[in-house]
């Protein structure tokens, strides 16, 4: 058999008379009150929202390409070429980090691929070369 605790009722003015809960009411009007303000103080008025919003649909996207067939293929060939070794023209500005980047996913193969064409390092790309890719190490 389970035995019930006994309840017992007790009156309101029981808390009141205690310190505890008049530091605690206090506490809790005063923690509102700063949160209140913080609220109000960023909400704005309604023009400021509005000028917020036209800035905001009004940005457009920096550095973003759309995928031309061109890159779409380059990226199907990079995923069809199992060996890791396949060719690739350079670019006006393109430099071997640029090239490692591109086709390696990172820059950190530059050296690799500039050994593998047998390039030093004074000799610089020109637009129209021709080079092997290897993204090893």
């Amino acid at each position: 058999m389970v035995k019930k605790a006994k309840q017992t009722k007790v009156a309101l003015s029981t808390y009141t008379k205690k310190t505890e809960f008049w530091l605690g009411l206090a506490t809790i009007f005063v923690v509102a009150a700063i949160g209140g303000v913080f609220a109000f103080r960023n909400a704005g008025t309604a023009q400021d929202l509005k000028a917020n919003t036209a800035l905001v649909t009004s940005v457009t996207p920096v550095n973003t390409i759309a995928p031309t067939p061109t890159t779409m293929l380059k990226q199907v060939t990079k995923l069809a070429n199992t060996s890791g070794v396949y060719t690739e023209v350079v670019l006006e500005g393109d430099n071997f980090w640029k090239i490692s980047v591109r086709a390696c996913g990172i820059g950190n193969y530059y050296r690799s691929i500039q050994a593998y064409n047998g390039y030093t390092d004074a000799e610089t790309l020109h637009s129209g070369d021709v080079l092997t890719i290897v993204c090893q190490e």
